[in-house]
């Protein structure tokens, strides 16, 4: 009998993570369809400011490769240059633009990859946060930069230590079953959001003029609890720290996380969970 309990309970585990994988899958998917058109409107953006015509450009964090080819086309380039830290991405990127003229797609690129002032526009969108170090990351973009050369960038924003997600996070890391796996470290070590006046400040440093910011904080409604929980996974999946924990234990602080969301988060008229995103956008010339 305590075998049949036994096996039942391994069939329900696995039925239950293939579910939630399944369910991962499709958000994914939602995800990075709902990331694209941002992303495509960010550059429209530019192009009504009057940038409207590069050459040579350079995308930080291209995803699967669909915002490089409507870059190209936008600004009538001849060539990109794409970097992203998943090989996976670059290589999903390289198999649809394989036969396109003009793309080169690298990951974990490093200074040596990019020639000194070939550029004309290099451009992120919801990327930059995961630099380790911005400054590192800069110094790569200002080498490759033509003078003249234009840097735009839109990415997140600390969410500070009071926002919903940031205290349950914080809570959730300090629970004696997940001490082991945190060692201490709050939600702002997980990643590397970007402060306005430190870039600003880096920027500047590193000989750029800083033409625009712009601070914004976009509401995206979620469905459900479980349409959330998703959206989480994502985001833990990129999370350096998290990417070698049993999928059992990263639903397990899914779990944890997501309870103690549910007690702090705000929801619209319709019941819909809304998760705020704040950003910052950054237009500046390289002298």
């Amino acid at each position: 009998m305590r075998i049949i309990v036994a096996l039942f309970s391994m069939v329900l585990l696995w039925g239950n993570a293939f579910a939630a994988e399944h369910q991962r899958e499709m958000y994914r998917q939602v995800t990075a369809q709902k990331k694209l058109v941002a992303s495509k409107q960010f550059l429209d953006a530019l192009h009504s400011l009057g940038h409207d015509k590069f050459e040579n450009l350079m995308e930080v964090g291209c995803d699967s490769g669909d915002l490089a080819v409507y870059a190209m086309q936008k600004f009538g380039a001849s060539s990109i240059r794409a970097l992203d830290k998943s090989k996976e991405n670059i290589e999903e990127a390289r198999k649809k633009c394989g036969n396109l003229e003009g793309y080169t797609f690298l990951s974990n690129s490093t200074e040596h990859d990019v020639s000194a002032a070939t550029v004309d526009l290099v451009y992120s969108f919801g990327a930059w946060h995961w630099f380790a170090d911005h400054r590192q990351a800069l110094e790569v973009v200002a080498k490759a930069l033509k003078p003249g050369g234009v840097f735009y960038m839109n990415a997140s924003c600390y969410l500070g230590d009071d926002h919903p997600l940031v205290q349950s996070f914080n809570e959730v890391m300090q629970m004696e079953c997940w001490q082991h796996l945190f060692s201490g470290k709050k939600a702002r070590d997980l990643y590397n959001p970007v402060r306005q006046d430190e870039f600003v400040n880096l920027l500047d440093e590193l000989g750029f003029k800083v033409e625009s910011t712009q601070e914004s904080v976009m509401s995206v409604p979620f469905p459900s609890v479980d349409a959330f929980k998703s959206f989480l996974s994502v985001i833990l999946e990129k999370i350096e720290l998290l990417t070698l924990i049993p999928l059992s234990d990263k639903i397990s602080l899914l779990d944890d996380i997501c309870n103690r969301l549910a007690t702090k988060i705000k929801s619209d008229a319709n019941g819909q969970i809304l998760y705020e995103i704040p950003s910052l956008i950054v237009l500046a010339v390289k002298k």
